[in-house]
């Protein structure tokens, strides 16, 4: 027996979800019991990430919510509100020994990490995940783990009987985006210095993103970081958080989130989606404007602008950020390097429609194809079949998939 619930945010024991006792009831299960839970994306995957919890059950919740961990969360590769798919886990066992190990850079070196872990597992009785990233926090710091060893299965539960060994250090993807997604593209902007026009303290960001994400101006950021005495260190960690939350927030970055009072807007991994939602709906700041393919000769030059006119209306769909196309495709990466304002009005030259370059631009701003009721979907599909390779996409690039379950 297995059933999907929606997620929300609130608990702050990571080896624990809870559901609704007629939920509970419905699964067949009792407060205490544990269970597997897993992506409804990918619960038919061979493959997928199946994490082990104790489940309580308090009324306080809707029957078709399940109350999670932002650590189940990162887990799983989901934001509040995706679902998850719950099962009883009747046949785990207790762990003779674990394996538990510190990851590089999420962890102070001067940490007594015996004596954290054993407090944290000993006489707890939590269930473990093989390759699962655990979060335990010690006086507001938080320390990231990974779990490298469970007897020989791959969930298992931890008691006072359980060796608990500590491993050696290991570098994690905990810090490195999905692959082809928004996140990734955005991390790689970062890394590769993509649209950066101004600095702070020293350190070179993109005005219109770090405004975006901080609701600030970048001016008053640089002075209320001044007037805190951030260290440089602090800053460039907030920022390159900013680029992407799959990042550790280490003490620096903890401290500027709460000195901009950023605590609420950052709760999951899906806001820097939601910002960008909300950038493709501002027009004032749009920098530039794309149109698709006309073939035109010489004698309909004067007749085309003067349709461009009447046309302003659907143009303005696909008004765009620079910024945000340079992130995301190569093909504008280049074009940008020698257009640079909008009376270098250029056409995109891929013979695509309005309609598929509108459901494209869309879908660089928020991951997701987006359709309208006058689109015709085949045709969609038909045209942006080619976009990863022609727009230079990430080559992991989740457009077809997407493209895929549209149709």
């Amino acid at each position: 027996m297995q059933k999907s619930f929606k997620t929300i945010i609130g608990t702050s024991d990571n080896s624990v979800v809870e559901l609704h006792p007629n939920s509970l009831s419905l699964l067949g299960m009792f407060r205490g019991d544990t269970c597997l839970v897993q992506s409804e994306k990918e619960q038919n995957k061979e493959n997928a990430i199946k994490i082990a919890y104790i489940i309580l059950g308090p009324i306080n919740l809707q029957e078709d919510e399940i109350r999670v961990s932002e650590n189940c969360l990162f887990n799983l590769g989901l934001k509040v509100g995706e679902k998850i798919t719950v099962s009883p886990f009747v046949d785990i066992g207790y762990a003779k020994t674990i394996t538990i190990s510190p990851i590089i850079g999420s962890y102070k070196k001067n940490l007594d990490l015996r004596s954290l872990v054993n407090s944290y597992y000993i006489e707890s009785y939590r269930p473990v995940t093989l390759q699962s990233v655990v979060w335990i926090d010690n006086k507001n710091e938080r320390n990231q783990f990974l779990i490298t060893g469970c007897d020989e299965t791959s969930h298992c539960i931890c008691s006072n009987g359980t060796v608990i060994k500590i491993g050696d250090e290991v570098d994690h993807q905990f810090n490195k985006p999905k692959q082809g997604t928004i996140y990734e593209d955005f991390w790689h902007a970062f890394e590769k210095e993509i649209g950066w026009d101004c600095e702070i303290n020293g350190i070179k960001i993109n005005r219109l993103f770090v405004e975006l994400r901080v609701g600030q101006t970048v001016e008053n950021i640089a002075k209320i970081l001044q007037n805190e005495k951030k260290t440089q260190e602090q800053i460039s960690n907030f920022f390159k958080w900013l680029y992407s939350q799959h990042l550790k927030r280490n003490s620096g970055v903890k401290e500027i989130v709460k000195l901009f009072s950023l605590e609420k807007k950052f709760q999951s991994s899906s806001n820097l989606i939601d910002d960008l939602k909300i950038l493709y709906k501002d027009e004032s700041s749009m920098d530039f404007k794309l149109y698709p393919q006309v073939d035109v000769n010489e004698e309909e030059e004067e007749e085309e602008e003067e349709e461009e006119e009447e046309e302003e209306e659907e143009e303005n769909k696909n008004n765009v950020h620079t910024f945000v196309l340079k992130v995301r495709s190569g093909l504008f990466r280049e074009m940008f390097k020698t257009v640079k304002t909008n009376s270098d009005k250029v056409k995109d030259y891929s013979g695509k429609t309005m309609e598929s370059l509108e459901v494209l631009i869309k879908y660089l701003y928020t991951d997701e194809i987006i359709l309208t009721a006058d689109f015709d979907p085949e045709l969609i599909k038909e045209e942006l079949s080619d976009a990863v390779d022609y727009y230079q996409l990430n080559k992991n690039s989740v457009l077809l998939e997407k493209l895929h379950q549209e149709n």
